[in-house]
């Protein structure tokens, strides 16, 4: 009985070992980093603080259910698409499969933040994994949205800031759907990756020689990983990554951009969070779709809540006066109606100071 009882206790701590090595590799294979969620509070005298120490609460059981939903409806719908390929119900599910695989963003996006996951390794792991797929390095965009944070619509300083130059501005209809059609963002996304592997990543107000290094260091391996990829299938001649993955990821991103948009654009170039954010007001899939980051003023005021306590968040905030858009429709005419009058505003300013 004794020696069986030792056993089991060896046994489970070589399980306990080996979980904290795999949970060790993304700190092992990127030694720099750092996975520290932002712990940025704005308006602290809104919420009690032992309320806000209850929301703020993490729960690896719930990261585990959405995390876990997430991709296995991309998993189910990958299956679906192959099952029905060649036929024209391919073509609605490509759709939902492309949507799923771009919005794992929201993924990355909670899990580098740190707060999704209680135990701290798992969101660091998984939000490599998702970075890998949406073609959007981690750390990379870890350092930037950090900035994002801090900096939140500020010209010269938020380096998220979309239409803050008038040039790029969606003031109309046909700006809009350039900028939603995804080329401008993969345009970029691409172009960076190729500059920080070739070794020059730039250097931003908010990027320091360490940020550099390790920015550099993640996008030779995500090229490496591609590269791989490309062999394996050129090799095997099989089209698999292209028909389930990059081709549904590429030419659905407007029905994910259109979130990316609406979160600021045209919004007050301020710094006031209460301010230059939106709410957007969508059903329970794209909520959970979008791991309910349409509750984007609320994250943003309190950017250390867990995404599954946002709608909590949002409940307790509700007497306090915010931009809301009940649905990405509304959202959309929202950002061309207020850009179009940021642009205005800025020519009266430049045709007054030109008088003076």
């Amino acid at each position: 009985m004794l020696g069986q009882r030792l056993e089991a206790k060896s046994a489970a701590q070589a399980g306990r070992a080996s979980f904290q090595f795999f949970l060790s590799l993304p700190n092992w294979l990127y030694p720099v980093g750092d996975s520290t969620a932002v712990e940025y509070v704005y308006r602290r005298e809104l919420l009690d603080s032992e309320r806000l120490a209850a929301l703020r609460r993490r729960s690896d059981v719930r990261a585990w259910l959405q995390l876990g939903s997430h991709f296995g409806a991309v998993s189910a719908s990958g299956a679906l698409l192959h099952a029905l390929w060649g036929s024209w119900w391919a073509v609605p599910v490509f759709v939902v499969h492309g949507m799923l695989l771009n919005y794992l963003y929201a993924a990355q996006h909670e899990l580098m933040h740190g707060t999704a996951f209680a135990t701290r390794g798992l969101n660091e792991f998984f939000s490599r994994i998702t970075g890998v797929l949406v073609i959007f390095p981690r750390d990379y965009d870890r350092v930037m949205h950090f900035t994002h944070h801090k900096y939140t619509n500020l010209p010269e300083k938020d380096p998220e800031l979309m239409g803050a130059a008038r040039s790029e501005a969606p003031n109309t209809l046909a700006r809009f759907l350039w900028s939603l059609s995804g080329i401008p963002y993969w345009w970029l996304r691409l172009s960076t990756l190729i500059r920080n592997f070739s070794g020059n990543a730039r250097d931003e107000h908010y990027m320091s020689q360490r940020d550099q290094a390790l920015i550099v260091r993640e996008a030779r391996l995500h090229v490496g990983l591609y590269a791989a990829a490309a062999v394996v299938s050129i090799v095997s001649g099989s089209w698999i990554a292209v028909q389930y993955w990059l081709l549904p990821l590429l030419l659905t991103k407007p029905l994910h951009h259109i979130q990316n948009i609406v979160e600021h654009t045209g919004m007050p170039l301020d710094k006031d969070v209460t301010k230059n954010t939106r709410t957007i007001r969508v059903n329970p899939v794209l909520r959970w779709m979008c791991w309910n980051m349409q509750y984007h003023w609320a994250h943003h005021l309190f950017a250390a809540v867990p995404f599954y306590n946002l709608p909590a968040l949002d409940r307790e905030l509700s007497g306090i006066e915010r931009s809301e858009s009940p649905g990405y429709f509304a959202a959309a005419r929202d950002v061309i109606r207020r850009s179009r009058d940021l642009a205005a505003t800025s020519d009266t300013v430049r045709a007054e100071e030109s008088t003076e």
